[in-house]
């Protein structure tokens, strides 16, 4: 260990560690509001289109927009669970190669093989919070979309029902 004293490297090997733990809970957090956002648009369509099933033409042409929105959100979505898994750090198949190696010279390899996978993980989380960004930015502005057709249909909506008005002259006794 030239150069670095045993305390150095573990507190470098321990912050290494939790630089690693962050990185797979941000993984972990953005892939499980994913889900429930996933859950929630696929909850949405249905409400939405049965919202606009007796709206006038132009207004269903209109709806095709938030839809097509949603969809593209759920793309990017979805996407999320594709990309590749985040490297933890010294993983037990690593540990043969540190078997025969002193204390200090393990942590030093300990540090190395975090180093790497924070390097690794972070091209991987980049492209995750790119995609969750556009996909709940997307969400939201279907949903804006959504509510502006909603109420331009409450609006321009066919009136179903007749009101038929008798006026009857009272009658003379």
């Amino acid at each position: 260990m030239a150069g670095l004293d045993i305390e150095t490297a573990k507190y470098l090997a321990e912050k290494s560690k939790e630089w690693i733990d962050r990185q797979l809970n941000t993984y972990r957090e953005k892939r499980s509001v994913a889900s429930t956002i996933i859950g929630l648009n696929t909850l949405f369509v249905p409400f939405f289109l049965g919202g606009i099933a007796d709206s006038l033409f132009w207004i269903k042409i209109v709806a095709i927009v938030p839809i097509l929105i949603i969809s593209v959100a759920l793309i990017y979505l979805i996407s999320i669970y594709y990309l590749k898994r985040l490297e933890q750090g010294l993983a037990p198949e690593k540990y043969q190669d540190a078997i025969n190696k002193s204390y200090g010279d393990a942590i030093l390899f300990e540090i190395a093989v975090n180093r790497d996978s924070i390097h690794s993980n972070t091209p991987i989380l980049e492209r995750v919070n790119k995609a969750y960004r556009i996909g709940i930015n997307l969400t939201q502005i279907a949903i804006v979309l959504s509510i502006i057709v909603l109420s331009l249909n409450m609006f321009f909506r066919p009136n179903s029902e007749t009101i038929k008005i008798e006026i009857s002259k009272p009658k003379k006794k």
